[in-house]
């Protein structure tokens, strides 16, 4: 079967302006699409950045970062946001939960900035798809509808994040260090109720995360320290 580059970096430097000490060097790296894929490395190493990078949230200094064939680099601030709303899910390590939001309403934020995932989703269908991602990942909408976010445990914030980074089958879901608050029973039945639900949808989905034992739920383990280039001083 046939399969295409959902994510693709070529010849990637960048440099952190407040932090002098700081580069990224990568020569090349890709996301299939529908790969489920492991990054790993110590803290400092330079994963959340790769990921921010991913994102177009920030832009390479020099090189290349292409999400389904577009150069984000070629994209205006706000083409890269409504670009970014359309194709990539993102479980943030800050999880950017909206506090006065309800939980649902939290969840179903993405379609109001994505007319393409939204469109998947015919409007009487929303709610019931937030609901069953949200049941899926292990919490009950009914007996949370009367609370804010802020109310969860983290743990509990995490899976909301995680159904909102799902909801309308982006083509590429990001994690950042998404199980941090979870022990490792709950983290690897999370872990695999995220990746059926990324299969169900044929999205690709890369994981970031400093924790071991993860390895057999992905199709590739990609460590910081060996996808980085050594290079000499400038």
């Amino acid at each position: 079967m046939t399969t295409r580059k959902v994510a693709e970096l070529e010849e990637l430097r960048f440099a952190w302006t407040a932090k002098a000490a700081f580069r990224l060097d990568v020569a090349a790296f890709s996301v299939e699409q529908g790969e489920r894929i492991l990054l790993t490395g110590h803290s400092g190493s330079g994963k959340s950045t790769l990921i921010t990078l991913l994102t177009g949230a920030v832009l390479a200094t020099s090189g290349r970062v292409q999400v389904l064939g577009q150069d984000l680099g070629q994209l205006s601030a706000g083409t890269r946001d409504r670009f970014r709303a359309d194709h990539i899910g993102v479980i943030f390590q800050t999880l950017n939960l909206i506090p006065y939001l309800s939980i649902i309403d939290n969840v179903l934020l993405p379609l109001s900035f994505s007319p393409l995932r939204a469109s998947r989703l015919p409007g009487a269908q929303r709610q019931a798809e937030a609901a069953r991602l949200l049941e899926r990942l292990g919490i009950d909408p009914g007996s949370h509808a009367g609370l804010s976010t802020s109310q969860l445990s983290v743990g509990q914030q995490q899976r909301v994040a995680a159904a909102r980074a799902l909801i309308g089958g982006p083509d590429l879901v990001i994690a950042d260090e998404p199980t941090s608050a979870l022990d490792r029973a709950s983290r690897d039945a999370f872990l695999e109720l995220v990746l059926s639900e990324t299969k169900r949808a044929g999205s690709a989905f890369l994981m970031a995360s400093h924790e071991a034992g993860l390895e057999a739920l992905f199709d590739r383990t990609i460590r910081m320290e060996d996808l980085l280039i050594a290079r000499s001083p400038a």
